[in-house]
């Protein structure tokens, strides 16, 4: 994968990561369906799914019923790593919109809305139809804050992305007409964002909002090097007339699942005694948080339980929030 990441790093984003996920797999998979594959997690253009590559060949109708059951088992999007292919496989792969990656030609990601046609091509987008995790985090930066002028260099400071993601993640909402953009200083190169109306902003952009937890992990105990804030049912219990949680859950950022390694048990075993569940989440989300805990609409958008008493607990946590409730 070493030439995938270099040409990736090369060309399109030069964050990106690819670390291996076969200990995971064999976890998570039925053995004749891990010994299948060699399987690798990358970090890419602010997303994290699972890169799949086979280690002989498969026909394309077995092969994508089980990418298919990969996706189910691991709860990631996934995406098959092929050195060549045919126009069939390719024309097949299409069809039934299963992500691959084609080293040096294509690549399809339509769990990105994206598309990389040869590698002469810019990644083309699609209308945006639902914010990327960069975006999203991006979008609610911007919700929170009273209204005031904010730049690319101030938001990748804030948010600790780089300035080329936060770049990404303005383009998107100027696209939707969410923020507006005036150019300023001396060189007349610095550019300065301010969002629209609090909460036209957020009405206009909610739909476009995602649950950003990646996977839940359960651990015999938090890892001290760990960097959490309570979440989920958690926080909100402890924000509201809720009654106590009887699991305490927390949230961290999904690139920081390494630390974990060693503290994770199955997830029967953390229901039945009672253990900590970490969400890992798809962007920064300490960099949103407040006071401990997760920020508002992200907890929202996250909650493992939606019952009655649940919706109560959400609209008292809410009710001063004017631009929710309008």
């Amino acid at each position: 994968m070493n030439d995938l990441k270099r040409y990736l790093q090369d060309n399109i984003d030069d964050s990106v990561q690819i670390e291996s996920w076969n200990r995971q797999a064999k976890q998570r998979l039925r053995l004749q369906l891990y010994g299948l594959y060699v399987f690798y997690r990358m970090s890419f253009l602010d997303n994290v799914f699972i890169v799949v590559v086979p280690k002989d060949i498969i026909t394309t109708r077995v092969m994508i019923n089980q990418l298919k059951q990969i996706y189910e088992a691991s709860g990631m999007d996934v995406a098959l790593f092929l050195r060549e292919t045919t126009v069939y496989q390719k024309k097949e792969m299409l069809r039934e919109r299963i992500p691959f990656i084609i080293l040096d030609r294509e690549m399809y990601l339509p769990f990105m809305a994206t598309q990389l046609r040869s590698k002469n091509d810019r990644i083309m987008r699609n209308t945006v139809d639902s914010f990327t995790p960069a975006t999203q985090m991006i979008f609610l930066y911007l919700l929170y804050q009273s209204d005031k002028d904010v730049t690319m260099n101030q938001t990748a400071d804030d948010l600790g992305i780089s300035v080329m993601t936060a770049q990404r993640g303005y383009r998107d909402l100027l696209q939707l007409n969410l923020v507006t953009c005036t150019v300023s200083g001396k060189t007349g190169r610095k550019k300065v964002f301010r969002r629209i109306e609090q909460s036209e902003y957020y009405h206009q952009g909610k739909d476009r909002l995602r649950d950003p937890v990646q996977e839940n992990v359960f651990v015999s105990k938090v890892p001290q090097s760990a960097k959490i804030i309570k979440s989920d049912i958690t926080a909100l219990s402890e924000q509201t007339m809720l009654g106590e949680s009887k699991q305490s859950i927390y949230a961290m950022n999904v690139k920081d699942r390494s630390i974990l390694n060693g503290f994770e048990i199955s997830r029967e075993q953390g229901i039945d005694e009672k253990k900590p569940c970490i969400q890992l989440v798809k962007y920064n989300i300490l960099a949103l948080s407040r006071g401990g805990y997760e920020d508002p609409i992200s907890l929202i958008l996250g909650l493992s339980e939606k019952d009655e008493r649940v919706e109560m607990a959400v609209d008292e946590l809410m009710e001063k929030m004017k631009w929710y409730t309008e």
